[in-house]
Protein backbone atom coordinates (compact mmCIF):
# COMPACT_ATOMS: atom_id res chain seq x y z
CA UNK A 1 0.00 0.00 0.00
CA UNK A 2 2.90 2.41 0.65
CA UNK A 3 4.40 2.24 -3.03
CA UNK A 4 0.87 3.33 -4.31
CA UNK A 5 0.86 6.76 -2.19
CA UNK A 6 4.24 7.55 -2.65
CA UNK A 7 3.88 7.16 -6.38
CA UNK A 8 0.56 9.44 -6.19
CA UNK A 9 2.21 11.66 -4.05
CA UNK A 10 4.81 12.43 -6.32
CA UNK A 11 2.78 12.58 -9.41
CA UNK A 12 1.08 15.33 -7.06
CA UNK A 13 3.90 17.21 -6.30
CA UNK A 14 5.11 17.14 -10.15
CA UNK A 15 1.79 18.68 -10.99
CA UNK A 16 1.79 20.95 -8.67
CA UNK A 17 5.44 22.29 -9.63
CA UNK A 18 4.77 21.92 -13.26
CA UNK A 19 1.55 24.53 -13.07
CA UNK A 20 3.47 27.05 -10.88
CA UNK A 21 6.40 27.02 -14.01
CA UNK A 22 3.19 27.65 -16.45
CA UNK A 23 1.86 30.49 -14.47
CA UNK A 24 5.34 31.74 -14.22
CA UNK A 25 5.59 31.84 -18.08
CA UNK A 26 2.21 33.42 -18.65
CA UNK A 27 3.32 36.00 -16.15
CA UNK A 28 6.69 36.56 -18.43
CA UNK A 29 5.07 36.92 -20.95
CA UNK A 30 1.91 39.50 -19.96
CA UNK A 31 5.20 41.97 -18.99
CA UNK A 32 6.59 41.13 -21.77
CA UNK A 33 3.81 42.06 -24.39
CA UNK A 34 3.27 45.21 -21.63
CA UNK A 35 6.81 46.16 -23.00
CA UNK A 36 6.34 45.72 -26.64
CA UNK A 37 3.37 47.74 -26.41
CA UNK A 38 4.67 50.57 -24.95
CA UNK A 39 8.03 49.95 -27.58
CA UNK A 40 5.83 49.86 -30.09
CA UNK A 41 3.56 52.77 -28.95
CA UNK A 42 6.60 55.02 -28.90
CA UNK A 43 7.71 54.10 -32.57
CA UNK A 44 4.54 55.12 -34.03
CA UNK A 45 3.87 58.65 -32.17
CA UNK A 46 6.14 60.09 -34.32
CA UNK A 47 4.55 58.49 -37.64
CA UNK A 48 1.37 59.14 -36.30
CA UNK A 49 2.34 62.91 -35.22
CA UNK A 50 4.12 63.64 -38.71
CA UNK A 51 0.91 63.99 -40.34
CA UNK A 52 -0.40 66.91 -38.27
CA UNK A 53 3.17 68.89 -38.99
CA UNK A 54 3.16 68.55 -42.72
CA UNK A 55 0.44 71.67 -43.07
CA UNK A 56 2.58 73.59 -41.07
CA UNK A 57 5.96 72.42 -43.19
CA UNK A 58 4.29 73.31 -46.82
CA UNK A 59 3.56 77.14 -45.28
CA UNK A 60 6.44 77.77 -44.13
CA UNK A 61 7.85 75.89 -47.42
CA UNK A 62 5.89 78.55 -49.83
CA UNK A 63 6.73 81.36 -47.33
CA UNK A 64 10.46 80.92 -48.41
CA UNK A 65 10.05 80.25 -52.13
CA UNK A 66 7.67 83.10 -52.06
CA UNK A 67 10.28 84.98 -50.33
CA UNK A 68 13.47 83.98 -53.10
CA UNK A 69 11.05 85.11 -55.97
CA UNK A 70 10.44 88.36 -54.20
CA UNK A 71 14.55 88.77 -54.24
CA UNK A 72 14.80 87.83 -57.61
CA UNK A 73 12.58 90.27 -58.68
CA UNK A 74 14.13 93.24 -57.10
CA UNK A 75 17.72 91.89 -58.04
CA UNK A 76 16.71 92.14 -61.53
CA UNK A 77 15.25 95.01 -61.29
CA UNK A 78 18.57 96.71 -59.22
CA UNK A 79 20.54 95.10 -62.18
CA UNK A 80 18.33 97.01 -65.08
CA UNK A 81 18.15 100.23 -62.79
CA UNK A 82 22.33 99.84 -62.34
CA UNK A 83 22.71 98.85 -66.19
CA UNK A 84 20.95 102.20 -67.02
CA UNK A 85 22.15 104.45 -64.93
CA UNK A 86 25.88 103.47 -66.55
CA UNK A 87 24.44 103.90 -69.96
CA UNK A 88 23.46 107.49 -68.39
CA UNK A 89 26.74 107.90 -67.81
CA UNK A 90 28.77 106.91 -70.61
CA UNK A 91 26.14 109.71 -72.61
CA UNK A 92 26.80 112.39 -70.25
CA UNK A 93 30.59 111.32 -70.87
CA UNK A 94 30.25 111.55 -74.23
CA UNK A 95 28.03 114.28 -75.04
CA UNK A 96 30.59 116.63 -72.96
CA UNK A 97 33.71 115.42 -74.60
CA UNK A 98 31.68 116.36 -78.39
CA UNK A 99 30.39 119.86 -76.71
CA UNK A 100 34.75 120.11 -76.02
CA UNK A 101 35.32 119.50 -79.44
CA UNK A 102 36.62 122.18 -81.87
CA UNK A 103 36.28 122.05 -85.31
CA UNK A 104 38.51 123.67 -88.04
CA UNK A 105 35.40 123.62 -90.36
CA UNK A 106 31.95 124.32 -89.76
CA UNK A 107 29.59 121.10 -88.72
CA UNK A 108 26.40 121.13 -90.34
CA UNK A 109 25.53 117.24 -89.01
CA UNK A 110 26.17 115.86 -85.51
CA UNK A 111 23.78 112.91 -84.36
CA UNK A 112 24.88 110.10 -81.86
CA UNK A 113 24.19 106.94 -82.44
CA UNK A 114 24.65 103.47 -80.33
CA UNK A 115 26.71 100.71 -81.54
CA UNK A 116 24.33 97.53 -81.78
CA UNK A 117 27.13 95.02 -83.81
CA UNK A 118 30.48 94.57 -84.31
CA UNK A 119 32.44 92.56 -87.25
CA UNK A 120 34.55 89.53 -85.55
CA UNK A 121 37.06 89.98 -88.14
CA UNK A 122 40.26 91.94 -86.99
CA UNK A 123 41.14 92.85 -91.03
CA UNK A 124 37.67 94.12 -91.51
CA UNK A 125 36.87 95.73 -88.35
CA UNK A 126 33.48 97.23 -88.78
CA UNK A 127 30.64 98.52 -86.51
CA UNK A 128 26.83 98.58 -86.84
CA UNK A 129 25.08 101.46 -85.31
CA UNK A 130 21.39 101.64 -84.95
CA UNK A 131 20.95 104.94 -87.28
CA UNK A 132 20.71 105.00 -90.77
CA UNK A 133 19.52 106.81 -93.96
CA UNK A 134 16.47 108.08 -92.30
CA UNK A 135 18.52 109.68 -89.70
CA UNK A 136 20.68 111.82 -91.73
CA UNK A 137 23.41 109.44 -91.83
CA UNK A 138 25.33 109.36 -94.80
CA UNK A 139 28.25 107.41 -96.41
CA UNK A 140 32.18 108.88 -95.35
CA UNK A 141 31.17 110.59 -92.44
CA UNK A 142 32.92 110.53 -89.31
CA UNK A 143 32.26 108.32 -86.23
CA UNK A 144 33.60 109.59 -83.06
CA UNK A 145 33.67 108.93 -79.20
CA UNK A 146 35.03 111.56 -76.66
CA UNK A 147 35.97 113.81 -79.25
CA UNK A 148 37.97 111.21 -81.50
CA UNK A 149 37.10 109.81 -84.93
CA UNK A 150 37.27 105.78 -84.72
CA UNK A 151 35.54 104.99 -87.96
CA UNK A 152 33.79 106.06 -91.02
CA UNK A 153 30.32 105.25 -92.52
CA UNK A 154 30.40 102.75 -94.87
CA UNK A 155 27.08 101.68 -95.46
CA UNK A 156 23.75 103.08 -95.57
CA UNK A 157 20.04 101.49 -94.78
CA UNK A 158 16.87 103.48 -93.79
CA UNK A 159 17.18 102.71 -90.12
CA UNK A 160 20.75 101.06 -89.38
CA UNK A 161 24.10 101.82 -90.74
CA UNK A 162 27.75 100.39 -91.05
CA UNK A 163 31.26 102.47 -90.04
CA UNK A 164 34.22 100.46 -91.00
CA UNK A 165 37.16 101.48 -88.37
CA UNK A 166 40.53 103.23 -88.89
CA UNK A 167 42.58 100.54 -87.99
CA UNK A 168 40.83 97.92 -90.30
CA UNK A 169 43.17 97.04 -93.42
CA UNK A 170 40.75 98.66 -95.98
CA UNK A 171 40.47 102.15 -93.97
CA UNK A 172 42.46 105.46 -95.36
CA UNK A 173 41.72 108.78 -94.32
CA UNK A 174 43.09 111.85 -95.35
CA UNK A 175 45.24 113.50 -92.12
CA UNK A 176 47.49 116.23 -91.46
CA UNK A 177 50.04 117.62 -88.94
CA UNK A 178 48.06 119.61 -86.07
CA UNK A 179 51.26 122.10 -85.98
CA UNK A 180 52.59 121.65 -89.37
CA UNK A 181 49.39 121.48 -91.07
CA UNK A 182 51.44 118.86 -93.63
CA UNK A 183 48.67 116.53 -94.80
CA UNK A 184 49.33 112.82 -95.14
CA UNK A 185 47.65 109.41 -95.14
CA UNK A 186 46.79 107.05 -92.40
CA UNK A 187 46.17 103.20 -92.96
CA UNK A 188 44.74 100.95 -90.90
CA UNK A 189 46.32 97.97 -90.32
CA UNK A 190 46.56 94.78 -87.29
CA UNK A 191 49.09 96.29 -85.67
CA UNK A 192 47.94 99.32 -85.75
CA UNK A 193 47.31 102.99 -87.51
CA UNK A 194 49.85 104.06 -89.80
CA UNK A 195 50.76 107.61 -90.95
CA UNK A 196 52.12 107.10 -94.88
CA UNK A 197 53.17 110.01 -97.27
CA UNK A 198 54.65 112.58 -94.45
CA UNK A 199 57.73 114.73 -96.02
CA UNK A 200 60.86 113.75 -95.06
CA UNK A 201 61.68 117.62 -94.84
CA UNK A 202 58.97 118.12 -92.44
CA UNK A 203 59.66 117.62 -88.52
CA UNK A 204 57.86 115.04 -87.30
CA UNK A 205 58.28 114.06 -83.40
CA UNK A 206 57.15 111.34 -81.03
CA UNK A 207 53.44 112.86 -78.93
CA UNK A 208 52.70 115.08 -82.18
CA UNK A 209 48.77 115.19 -82.96
CA UNK A 210 47.51 114.14 -85.96
CA UNK A 211 44.09 114.99 -87.08
CA UNK A 212 41.36 114.90 -90.09
CA UNK A 213 42.72 117.30 -92.78
CA UNK A 214 39.08 118.20 -93.91
CA UNK A 215 39.70 118.13 -97.46
CA UNK A 216 37.42 115.29 -98.58
CA UNK A 217 34.81 117.64 -98.13
CA UNK A 218 32.49 115.22 -94.99
CA UNK A 219 34.49 114.92 -92.56
CA UNK A 220 35.21 118.09 -90.66
CA UNK A 221 39.05 119.41 -89.72
CA UNK A 222 40.60 119.01 -86.87
CA UNK A 223 39.30 115.79 -85.76
CA UNK A 224 42.06 114.30 -83.65
CA UNK A 225 42.87 111.19 -85.17
CA UNK A 226 46.00 109.61 -82.44
CA UNK A 227 49.47 110.53 -81.55
CA UNK A 228 53.09 109.65 -83.04
CA UNK A 229 54.50 106.73 -81.26
CA UNK A 230 57.45 106.31 -83.30
CA UNK A 231 59.11 107.52 -86.82
CA UNK A 232 60.24 104.34 -88.93
CA UNK A 233 63.23 105.85 -90.62
CA UNK A 234 63.75 104.90 -94.36
CA UNK A 235 67.16 106.23 -95.84
CA UNK A 236 65.97 105.64 -99.33
CA UNK A 237 62.45 107.19 -99.41
CA UNK A 238 61.82 111.35 -99.28
CA UNK A 239 58.84 110.17 -97.15
CA UNK A 240 58.46 109.11 -93.66
CA UNK A 241 55.86 106.95 -91.88
CA UNK A 242 55.20 106.15 -88.34
CA UNK A 243 53.18 104.44 -85.81
CA UNK A 244 50.12 106.13 -84.09
CA UNK A 245 48.54 105.80 -80.70
CA UNK A 246 45.20 105.33 -80.66
CA UNK A 247 43.56 107.45 -77.80
CA UNK A 248 40.43 105.27 -78.33
CA UNK A 249 39.76 101.60 -79.50
CA UNK A 250 36.97 100.54 -81.11
CA UNK A 251 36.65 97.58 -79.40
CA UNK A 252 35.36 99.55 -76.07
CA UNK A 253 32.88 102.22 -78.06
CA UNK A 254 29.26 101.75 -77.22
CA UNK A 255 28.28 105.31 -78.01
CA UNK A 256 29.54 107.64 -80.73
CA UNK A 257 28.21 110.97 -82.28
CA UNK A 258 28.55 110.77 -86.35
CA UNK A 259 29.77 114.10 -87.48
CA UNK A 260 29.81 115.40 -91.55
CA UNK A 261 29.59 118.63 -93.33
Amino acid sequence: MRAPRLGLFILIIFLVGLGLAALGVVGRLRRGSGQVTRLTVSLLRPLIAWPAGVPHALLELHSLQAERDQLATELVRLSVENTALKEKNVTMAAQAAAASVQFSDPVVFRLGARVVGREPDPLIQELKLDRGSADGIKVGQAVLTAGVIVARIRDVLPHESTALVLGSHLSVLQVRHETSRQTALVRGDVAGLELQSFPLETTLNSGDRIVTSGLDGIVPGGILVGTVDRVLSNQSSFLQTAKLNQAISARQVELVEVVGR
